[in-house]
């Protein structure tokens, strides 16, 4: 990933924990930003950000179609 994008998807997640501090999904998001970007020590900052403000983070759930009927 480039420097500038990298700079940019970070700074969008911020803003996103910025402006809803409740939102779980974007200290996720942002945690695994850092990983990618080889910040291991962001991604745990940002999440016992998570742990302090006492969110959990939600768990993901996959739905697939079988002959027309949704599944999980």
């Amino acid at each position: 990933m480039e420097r500038k994008q990298e700079k940019k998807r970070i700074g969008h997640e911020l803003l996103l924990i910025q402006n809803d501090g409740d939102n779980d999904e974007a200290y996720g998001q942002l945690s695994n930003i850092y990983m990618a970007a080889r910040r291991s020590e962001d991604a745990h900052t940002t999440r016992r950000m998570l742990d302090a403000r006492g969110l959990k983070k939600t768990r993901g759930c996959s739905v697939i179609e079988v002959d027309h009927e949704a599944t999980q």
